[in-house]
């Protein structure tokens, strides 16, 4: 199953050589200006704009559209993989029903079917991990103060 990694700049992390990654970026915005937050940007410079800057500010948190973008070629092919993974597992399992049950002569009935709700249940747990798990870890960064953050950065 192909994987791939993807983290927000947070991570400071840009570039994973030998691995399927994708970095999707904070943002700092003004009312005059958005910090995109990337190899490219001058920390020291904006960090020197914003405390100096006297409107208001804010953070936004990469969007849900960022990362749907960088994730969509590995969530392509893990839909890929699951569907065959339950075709394969059915077959596997109608098959060993016929050769476990040939030589009984019991009433014995099994029936295996793999049903699209329990499919779309084990999606929806896993989904809902996800989006569990990444609003936990978003809770400092959102109730942080962007002037606050780069000060500290700045020591």
């Amino acid at each position: 199953m192909k994987r791939k990694i993807v983290l927000d700049s947070s991570s400071n992390l840009w570039q994973l050589p030998g691995v399927d990654y994708a970095c999707v970026p904070l943002k700092i915005i003004t009312d005059e200006q958005e910090y995109v937050d990337d190899p490219g940007t001058d920390a020291f410079a904006m960090a020197h704009t914003l405390r100096t800057y006297k409107g208001k500010s804010s953070t936004s948190c990469p969007n849900v559209g960022d990362f749907l973008a960088a994730l969509l070629e590995a969530a392509v092919l893990f839909l890929i993989a699951m569907a065959g993974a339950c075709a394969l597992g059915l077959l596997a399992a109608k098959g060993l029903e016929s050769i476990l049950f040939t030589s009984v002569t019991a009433d014995i009935s099994l029936d295996v079917s793999l049903q699209f709700a329990d499919i779309a249940l084990l999606s929806g747990i896993g989904s809902a991990v996800v989006v569990i798990a990444v609003l936990v870890s978003l809770v400092s960064v959102i109730r942080a103060n962007p002037k606050d953050i780069l000060s500290r950065m700045e020591g």
